[in-house]
C-alpha cells in the first residue's frame, strides 16, 4: 500500500516537468510542508511501541507491533524499516500468521523498490501476492496487484504494468476501496499517457477526478488537474490545458498553500513564454516569484528570476534583464557573472542600436536622392522591378530546394546511430559550407540581415568556430544554455551568432541547439549503461529543459516519438543478438 502511494505521488507530477523539470520539487516541498507536524506524530508513536516492545507482551502483539513499526518507519527511516520488518516476518513464520506475512512481503518490496533494486522488490511483491491468493484475501490480492502494476511502470514496462493494474482495478471495485479506485487510476493515467495513448490517459485521469472530488481530496485535485493539462498541451488542445492549469491554481488558493500557487504560477509563465505571449508569462512570473520570497523559497525565486530575465533579453530590454538580476541570484551563476553577462549584452544593445540609426540616415538619404530622380527615370525603374521580381522568384525557388535538401540530410544524418558525433558534425558542417558558398551570390538576403558588417570570410571563421566549440566543449548538455551565454562563451556578439545560424543554416539557436540535444539522446539510448533510466531523465541529461520540448524536438529529427524509437531500437539489438 505504501508503495503504491508514493509511486502515485511521484508519477502524478508529469505535467509539471513537461513544463519545468525543477516544478517536481513541489510535491516533496508540499509534502515537508504539510506533514512536519504528522512526522513528529509518527515518531512519537514509533517511541511508545519501541518502549512497549521492551515490556514481557505475547508473540502476537511483538508481531503487530513489529508491523506497525515496519509501516510508520517506511518514510521516517528505512534501515530500520528492514529490521523490524525481518523481526516481523520471523515471528509471522513462528505463529504461523500467512497473512501478515503478505503484508510484510509487500514492505520489504517497497523498500528495495525504494533503493531501485526493483528485481529483489518484485520477488518480495510476488511472494505476498501468492499469499494473499492462497488465504483468499481479496482487498491484499488488490494492494498486490497495484504495487507490481506500479513497479512495472517504474521501469516502463507498459505492457505488464497495464495488465496488473487493470485486475488490480476490478478486486477494488470488488472491496470498494474508494482510496485504491482513485491511485489505480491516476496511474493507469500515466501508463496511457507516457505511451502517447492521450484519451484513454484522459480517460482514467477523469474517473481518478471524480472519485476525489467524491472523497475531498482537493491536493490530489491538484495533481489530476496538471496531469490532465498535460495530456491536453501533448494534444496541442492548448486551451483545455491552460484551462486546467488555471484550475489547479484556483484549489491551490482554496487550499491556501502559497508554495503551490507560487510552482503552478511559473510553470504557467513557462508555459506563456513558449507560446512567446510575454506579457503573461511575465505577470505570473512576478506573482510566483512574489509569493516564493515571501515564504522564503529561494530555489523558486531563481527559477522565475532565469526564465524574466530570458524573456526581457529575447525581447531586448537587457536593462529590465540587469535589473531582475541585481535582485536575484540565479542558479548555477554568480551575482557578478550575471551582471557581466548582462551588462555586456546591454553595451551591445547600445551598439548595435547606434549602428541602426547611422544606417537608417543612410537609408533615408538615399531614398530622398531616388524619389528626386523617379520621374526621369520611371521607365527603368519598372523594368528593374520585374527583374526583380523574376530574380526574386528564381533564387526563391533555388533556396527552397536547397533547404529542403538540407533537411532530408540531417534527418538522414541523425537517424545513423552507428556514426560517431564527431563524423556526423564534419557532414553537418560541410553541407553548412556548401549552402553557404551557393547562397553568396543570391541578390536576395534575409531582411534582417542586409545591414551586417561581416564579411563572407568572417562568416565562416564564426561558423566554423561554432561548430568546434559544440564538438569539442558540448555546451548543449547546458539546459539553461541561451544564444546569449553561448555568444559570451565564444565571445562574440550575440547577434552575429544569430545572423551567421540563420545564414549559414537557415535555423533559429533552439533549432540548432537541439539537434546535438537529439543526438545526445539518441547516444545515451544506444550506451547498456542508461538502461535503466527513463526516457525524461536521459533527456535532461542531454540538455532538454521540459518533456513537452523534448518530444517535439526529438519526433521532428526522427519521424518517431521518444519512447518508439526506443522500443524499436531495444527491438533491433535484440535482432541482432538472435
Amino acid at each position: 500500500m505504501a508503495f503504491s502511494i508514493l509511486s502515485n505521488f511521484l508519477k502524478s507530477n508529469s505535467a509539471f516537468r513537461s513544463v519545468r523539470k525543477d516544478l517536481i520539487t513541489f510535491f516533496f516541498c508540499f509534502l515537508c510542508a504539510m506533514g512536519s507536524a504528522y512526522s513528529q506524530s509518527l515518531q512519537s508513536h514509533a517511541d511508545s511501541l519501541q518502549t512497549l516492545l521492551k515490556k514481557p507482551i505475547s508473540d502476537t502483539l511483538k508481531l503487530q507491533y513489529h508491523m506497525d513499526l515496519a509501516h510508520i518507519y517506511m518514510d521516517l527511516d528505512p534501515s530500520k524499516m528492514l529490521q523490524h520488518a525481518d523481526d516481523a516476518l520471523a515471528l509471522a513464520e513462528k505463529l504461523n500468521f500467512e497473512q501478515e506475512k503478505g503484508f510484510i512481503y509487500n514492505y520489504k518490496g517497497v523498500y528495495h523498490c525504494k533503493k531501485g533494486e526493483f528485481q529483489i522488490g518484485l520477488q518480495h511483491f510476488l511472494s505476498g501476492l501468492k499469499i494473499m491468493e492462497q488465504t483468499n484475501h481479496t482487498q491484499g490480492r488488490a494492494e498486490g496487484l497495484m504495487n507490481i502494476g506500479n513497479l512495472y511502470l517504474n521501469i516502463e514496462n507498459y505492457k505488464e504494468g497495464e495488465k496488473y493494474l487493470l485486475e488490480a482495478l476490478e478486486l477494488s471495485k470488488i472491496t470498494k476501496s474508494e482510496n485504491s479506485i482513485l491511485m489505480i487510476n491516476n496511474n493507469l493515467g500515466i501508463l496511457y499517457s507516457r505511451q502517447g495513448d492521450l484519451d484513454n490517459a484522459l480517460l482514467y485521469y477523469n474517473k481518478a477526478l471524480e472519485k476525489a472530488k467524491e472523497l475531498s481530496y482537493k491536493n490530489q485535485m491538484i495533481s489530476l488537474y496538471i496531469n490532465m493539462a498535460d495530456s491536453y498541451m501533448q494534444k496541442n488542445e492548448f486551451e483545455k490545458g491552460e484551462d486546467h492549469f488555471l484550475k489547479a491554481l484556483q484549489l491551490s488558493k482554496e487550499t491556501g498553500n502559497l508554495g503551490a500557487q507560487s510552482q503552478i504560477k511559473i510553470a504557467l509563465g513557462q508555459f506563456y513564454k513558449i507560446k512567446e505571449e510575454f506579457q503573461k508569462a511575465i505577470d505570473y512570473l512576478q506573482e510566483g516569484m512574489e509569493q516564493a520570497t515571501s515564504i522564503g523559497a529561494n530555489n523558486l525565486v531563481s527559477q522565475a528570476s532565469l526564465l524574466l530575465s530570458e524573456i526581457y533579453e529575447e525581447q531586448g530590454e537587457f536593462e529590465k534583464a540587469l535589473r531582475i538580476k541585481e535582485q536575484h541570484s540565479l542558479i548555477k551563476d554568480t551575482v557578478g557573472k550575471n551582471l557581466l553577462k548582462t551588462t555586456k549584452g546591454l553595451s551591445e544593445y547600445e551598439l548595435g542600436k547606434k549602428e541602426e540609426e547611422v544606417m537608417a540616415k543612410d537609408s533615408e538619404l538615399k531614398k530622398t536622392t531616388t524619389q528626386k530622380k523617379i520621374v526621369t527615370i520611371i521607365g527603368v525603374i519598372v523594368s528593374l522591378v520585374l527583374l526583380f521580381l523574376g530574380g526574386f522568384l528564381y533564387f526563391r525557388k533555388q533556396r527552397l530546394a536547397s533547404e529542403k535538401k538540407l533537411v532530408e540530410w540531417e534527418n538522414n544524418i541523425l537517424g545513423q546511430t552507428n556514426l560517431d558525433l564527431k563524423k556526423r558534425i564534419e557532414m553537418l558542417s560541410e553541407e553548412i559550407k556548401n549552402k553557404h558558398e551557393k547562397t553568396n551570390d543570391s541578390v536576395q538576403k534575409d531582411k534582417k540581415y542586409r545591414t551586417s558588417t561581416l564579411s563572407n570570410k568572417e562568416r565562416e571563421e564564426y561558423m566554423q568556430q561554432i561548430l568546434d566549440y559544440m564538438e569539442t566543449e558540448k555546451p548543449y548538455l547546458d539546459s539553461e544554455l541561451t544564444l546569449g551565454k553561448l555568444a559570451e562563451e565564444l565571445s562574440m556578439v550575440s547577434y552575429h551568432l544569430s545572423e551567421v545560424l540563420n545564414e549559414a543554416l537557415g535555423k533559429n539557436f533552439y533549432d540548432f541547439i537541439n539537434i546535438y540535444r537529439v543526438e545526445a539522446v539518441k547516444q545515451f539510448m544506444a550506451d547498456p549503461k542508461t538502461s535503466n533510466l527513463t526516457l525524461l531523465g536521459i533527456a535532461f541529461d542531454a540538455g532538454f529543459n521540459s518533456k513537452t520540448a523534448f518530444n517535439r524536438a526529438f519526433k521532428k529529427a526522427t519521424g518517431l516519438s521518444p519512447s518508439k524509437y526506443r522500443q524499436k531500437n531495444t527491438q533491433e539489438k535484440l535482432s541482432e543478438e538472435v
